[in-house]
């Protein structure tokens, strides 16, 4: 990675913590917006993130339920079906056009707890506010120099 882009993923992880030390709202973990900041000029990804974070959402509601999942356990099994459902996408779509699977399981676990619509306006807020902080910065930056 450059220098731009971990300034922008650090940018999306103060902006992460900010917006939920702020409303008490989680944004997709919170490497998420940094991540999706770096992803705007790909629409197919971040949809296809979505996407994945939709299916996975329901998928851990059940397993909550079913099993009392919480915590760590409960993005572990995120993560892990995330991942698993990229393997599978893997052999079916070639190239598989999302961000990777750490993204959709942070999102879908969020989803599954604190709901879709609260979390999508999170994070879709906590996204754009990470990408204009970061061009502003490289903006100030280039005028400096």
């Amino acid at each position: 990675m450059s220098n731009p882009e971990l300034i922008t993923l650090g940018i999306g992880i103060a902006v992460s913590m900010i917006y939920a030390w702020r409303t008490g709202l989680g944004s997709g973990g919170l490497v998420s917006a940094g991540l999706l900041a770096l992803s705007w000029r790909a629409p197919m990804r971040i949809f296809f993130c979505f996407a994945v974070a939709f299916i996975l959402c329901p998928v851990l509601n059940w397993l909550v339920r079913r099993y009392g999942l919480h915590g760590r356990t409960r993005i572990g099994w995120a993560m892990l079906l995330a991942l698993a459902l990229r393997l599978l996408a893997g052999f079916l779509i070639r190239p598989v056009p999302w961000i990777g699977w750490v993204v959709p399981a942070l999102l879908a676990a969020d989803m599954q707890r604190q709901g879709m619509l609260e979390t999508v306006s999170s994070i879709l807020s906590v996204t754009c506010l990470t990408a204009l902080l970061a061009q502003l910065v490289f903006q100030l930056g280039s005028v400096v120099q």
